[in-house]
């Protein structure tokens, strides 16, 4: 199974892995996928499709989901970051 591994202090303490689950968008699979996940889990991400929260109410759910989208901004913006200072020394 593919995960995601927040770096930033919220994710790490919330949310330490988010599993990245496959299938077709309405599709059983996705369902059981989905439902598999979230029954040991607050949150999981599917592929393609966006992510899914579960939590003791809609506003605690609301806020795991805007978690997993906060982590995978910081990881994409560490990996840029990352990406640009090592293309910059192999320049110079």
């Amino acid at each position: 199974m593919e995960k995601v591994v927040p770096e930033d202090s919220e994710g790490e303490m919330f949310c330490p892995e988010i599993a990245v689950v496959q299938g077709a968008p309405g599709s059983q699979e996705i369902a059981d996928n989905v439902a598999r996940s979230l029954a040991s889990s607050r949150l999981v991400i599917a592929r393609g499709h966006g992510t899914f929260a579960a939590g003791k109410t809609l506003d605690e759910a609301y806020v795991y989901t805007s978690l997993a989208e906060h982590s995978c901004r910081v990881l994409i913006l560490k990996r840029s970051l990352f990406q640009a200072t090592t293309e910059k020394s192999h320049m110079e």
